[in-house]
C-alpha cells in the first residue's frame, strides 16, 4: 500500500512542469453583500463587507501579505498555499474591517525571491440596514378649519406610504404626499402630508395618518387631538417630574431627573428651580423651552443626581414659577419604597410564518414579565454593539393579570432577513432595581445549519 501510494506521487509530480523564479500576479476579490444591485439604504450601524486577493502565479512559494487602508480594525486571514499544474503556486488572503468603513482597503504582496512588491486597491461596500420611520402628527385651529401635518422622518431607504384615516376608514379621494427628501447627511428620508377639514369635523369624527415602511415591516398610525376650544390661561398648567431611567442609574451611571411644565400660556417670568431635602447644590442643565401648535409652550429640565443618592431615598423637589401663576407649582420625587420584583425575560426569535414570507425584514420579541415596580428600561444589541432606541419599539409597562401588581411590556426589533440567516448575534437587555446584579441579558442567533 505505501509502496502504492509513492507511485502515484511520482506520476502527480511528473505533471508539474520545472519553472524559475516568477513574480506574483495580485487579483482584488470583493464578496456581493445581500441586496446587491439594490440602492444602499443608512444607518448609523452599518457593517462592511469582506475583501481578499488572490495571489496566483508565483515561484517559488513564499510570499507575505498585509492590508491597509480604512480603520486598520479588523480580521485578517491567508490561506494555505496551492501548487498548481504549470509548477507555480497560488494563495488567498482575506480581510474582514471590523464595523463600517469608507474608501478602499489595499493588500500588499510581497515575493522577496522575485523582488516583487506589489498589491491591489479594492473598494469597501457597506450593508446598512434598514430604519423605519417616526412619524409625528400637527394640526393648528382656526376659527372654521384644521390644518393637519402628519411628518415622517429618519427612515431609509426611501420608499413609504402615508395615508389618512377617518373614524378608522381610509379617506377619499386620498390628499397627495410630497416629495421624499434626504435628510442632513444624506443617510435618512423625510416626507410629509398635509389634509385640511372642517373645525365641525374635527370635532365629530377621528382623524389618523398611518405611515408604511416596506423595508422595515414598519406600520405606524399616529391620532389627531381635538382643538382647544378656548385660549390658554394659567389654571391649565401642570408639573410632573420623571424618575430617572434604570440604564441610567445603573449602567451609564449618569442619572437625570426631568422636570416638565406642560399648557404654559406664555414665557414670560418662568423659573424652574430645584432642591433636594438633605441640603447640597443641584446643578440643572439649560431649561428647554418647546412652543406647541395649540399655542402653549413647554417647559423642561434636566438636572443630573448620584446614583447613590438616588437609592439613599433623598428627596428632590421641583418648582416653576409663572408670571400667571398666583404661587408656584412644586412637585417632589424620590425612590419608592416597597417590594422589588425582578422582571423574568424571555426572547423570542422570528416566528415560523414570518419566516416562511418574502420579507426582507422579520422581528425578534423580548417579553419582559412580572416585575414591579414600573421604571425599567430595554435595550438592543447587535453583536455587541448598543443599537439606538429608534431602531426599535418598546410598549408602556403594562399591569399583569395575576393580582400581585406586577408590570409587563413587549419590545420588538425588526431586522433584516439576511443579517438574521448570516448568524448575527442580538441581545435584549433589560435594567431593572430588582435584578440582583441590576441588569439581564438574553441573546438569540439562527442556530447553524438551520433554514
Amino acid at each position: 500500500m505505501g509502496q502504492g501510494r509513492g507511485r502515484r506521487g511520482e506520476r502527480a509530480r511528473s505533471c508539474v512542469h520545472a519553472v524559475g523564479v516568477t513574480p506574483p500576479s495580485v487579483f482584488p476579490l470583493l464578496s456581493c453583500p445581500a441586496g446587491a444591485g439594490t440602492p444602499a439604504t443608512t444607518s448609523s450601524s452599518a457593517t462592511a463587507t469582506a475583501v481578499g486577493c488572490l495571489v496566483d502565479g508565483y515561484f517559488p512559494g513564499e510570499v507575505s501579505v498585509t492590508w491597509a487602508g480604512g480603520s486598520g480594525a479588523g480580521t485578517h486571514r491567508d490561506f494555505p498555499a496551492a501548487l498548481r499544474r504549470s509548477g507555480r503556486y497560488s494563495m488567498g488572503t482575506r480581510f474582514s474591517p471590523a464595523g463600517a468603513q469608507g474608501g478602499a482597503l489595499r493588500c500588499n504582496v510581497r515575493h522577496p525571491a522575485s523582488g516583487f512588491s506589489g498589491g491591489a486597491d479594492i473598494p469597501v461596500s457597506r450593508h446598512r440596514p434598514h430604519r423605519p420611520p417616526t412619524v409625528s402628527l400637527f394640526h393648528a385651529c382656526d376659527l372654521t378649519s384644521v390644518q393637519l401635518l402628519c411628518l415622517v422622518t429618519g427612515f431609509a431607504p426611501a420608499p413609504v406610504t402615508a395615508q389618512w384615516l377617518v373614524d378608522d376608514a381610509p379617506l377619499s379621494p386620498a390628499p397627495g404626499a410630497e416629495a421624499v427628501e434626504p435628510e442632513a447627511g444624506g443617510r435618512t428620508f423625510r416626507t410629509a402630508s398635509r389634509l385640511n377639514v372642517t373645525l365641525d369635523d374635527w370635532r365629530q369624527k377621528t382623524y389618523a395618518c398611518r405611515v408604511t415602511h416596506p423595508a422595515s415591516g414598519s406600520t405606524q398610525q399616529v391620532a389627531g387631538h381635538k382643538c382647544l376650544s378656548s385660549p390658554p390661561n394659567a389654571d391649565d398648567i401642570n408639573v410632573f417630574i420623571l424618575p430617572p431611567a434604570p440604564s441610567d442609574l445603573y449602567v451609564s451611571q449618569s442619572p437625570k431627573l426631568r422636570c416638565v411644565a406642560t399648557s404654559l400660556p406664555s414665557d414670560e417670568g418662568l423659573v424652574v428651580s430645584w432642591n433636594r431635602k438633605q441640603g447640597g447644590s443641584l446643578r440643572p442643565d439649560l431649561l428647554q423651552l418647546h412652543p406647541q401648535l395649540n399655542g402653549t409652550f413647554t417647559a423642561t429640565s434636566d438636572v443630573p443626581i448620584g446614583t447613590r443618592d438616588w437609592e439613599s431615598g433623598e428627596t428632590f423637589t421641583c418648582t416653576v414659577h409663572h408670571g400667571d401663576l398666583p404661587s408656584p407649582i412644586s412637585r417632589s420625587i424620590s425612590l419608592k419604597a416597597g417590594k422589588r420584583l425582578a422582571p423574568s425575560v424571555y426572547l423570542m426569535p422570528p416566528p415560523s410564518e414570518e419566516l416562511s414570507g418574502s420579507r426582507a425584514a422579520v422581528s425578534l420579541t423580548c417579553l419582559v414579565r412580572g416585575f414591579y415596580p414600573e421604571d425599567i428600561s430595554v435595550e438592543w444589541q447587535k453583536n455587541q454593539e448598543t443599537l439606538a432606541a429608534g431602531g426599535y419599539d418598546t410598549t408602556q409597562a403594562m399591569k399583569e393579570k395575576t393580582g400581585d401588581a406586577s408590570y409587563f411590556l413587549y419590545s420588538r426589533l425588526v431586522v433584516e432577513r439576511e443579517e438574521w440567516n448570516r448568524g448575527t448575534t442580538y441581545v435584549c437587555m433589560v435594567v431593572h432595581e430588582g435584578l440582583p446584579m441590576k441588569f439581564i441579558q438574553r441573546s438569540v442567533n439562527k442556530n447553524p445549519g438551520k433554514k
